[in-house]
């Protein structure tokens, strides 16, 4: 239900990293909406995903429409990693072990725990969620991902097993090891065919289309930032990201300054900054990245 909200978050994500400029929402290039982009992984994802858990704990015969509660708690445990992992490695230590108790037990004011023991946790809840998985559900179409197909729900989840622990292997090499070899043996996903991807097509309906294309295509608001473009310069990876802007006579792929407005403006350190006249001169996200009708992939 909220994939819009996932969608708002990744791409405020490339804003704060400086992949990506604007000059009319630069709220994010100028890191003003972090709070916002905070609460909503609370308030939207993760409170749909522990409200499956909740259920199917509570009354697994009566929520569980595929027939098996653990499939769906396994799902459900998965994608809660899937989130938490996006916060913490933005955002560092966060609520984790006491967020979503609002309801269940009345913890409204979360501790937050420290990222070390989120990760902990986040693979040993992984471990968990790939066990409780057996066999295929009867979830069919309304399993967006995968289809109901328990096997590959699996591998999904021992890849973000490995994922985790090749993030941990500068802070805990010998734990980073020990995880690596865990996921690697459970099965980890082995080709593109495995890939976890949401299908869409362009409408006819806006909720069939695929939103980071719909947001990039928005009033050609999305350049390619200056620090991005100097990152990769020289890098033939560049021309697979980018396309020149529509009204750069040479062609050239620059990247747009990040925080800047159309208008002129003295920063902190005293200097006047020239506003924008014409972001079409910078490089736009590439035709393909843009089609409202490709897979989105997690």
């Amino acid at each position: 239900r909220n994939i819009p909200s996932i969608v708002s978050n990744s791409n405020a994500g490339i804003l704060y990293a400086q992949h990506i400029s604007e000059i009319t929402y630069n709220e994010d290039s100028c890191y003003e909406t972090i709070q916002w982009n905070f609460d909503g992984f609370y308030t939207g994802p993760l409170m749909d995903l522990q409200t499956v858990i909740n259920l199917n704990n509570e009354n697994p015969e009566a929520y569980s429409t595929s027939g098996s509660a653990g499939m769906q708690k396994g799902v459900a445990h998965l994608l809660r990693v899937y989130m938490f992992h996006a916060m913490t490695d933005r955002w560092g230590d966060i609520p984790y072990s006491e967020a979503g108790k609002g309801y269940i037990s009345g913890t409204l004011k979360p501790k937050y725990d420290a990222q070390q023991d989120i990760y902990m946790d986040m693979l040993a809840e992984l471990e968990a969620a790939v066990a409780q998985i057996s066999g295929n559900s009867s979830l069919g179409n309304s399993d967006v991902i995968y289809g109901g197909d328990g096997a590959k729900w699996k591998a999904l989840g021992n890849s973000m097993m490995l994922r985790l622990a090749m993030r941990m292997t500068k802070a805990d090499a010998a734990s980073a090891q020990a995880w690596a070899v865990k996921a690697i043996n459970g099965g980890i996903i082995a080709s593109n065919a495995g890939n976890a991807v949401i299908a869409h097509t362009d409408g006819p309906e806006g909720i069939n289309k695929n939103g980071h294309g719909e947001v990039f295509d928005v009033d050609s608001q999305m350049r390619m930032s200056e620090t991005f473009g100097a990152h990769l310069a020289g890098d033939p990876i560049l021309t697979r990201l980018f396309a020149p802007g529509s009204s750069n006579a040479a062609g050239e792929i620059i990247g747009m300054p990040n925080g800047r407005t159309s208008d002129d403006y003295v920063g902190a350190d005293g200097q006047t900054y020239a506003g924008i006249a014409d972001r079409m001169i910078y490089a736009e996200t590439h035709p393909a990245l843009r089609k409202k009708d490709v897979p989105m992939v997690l």
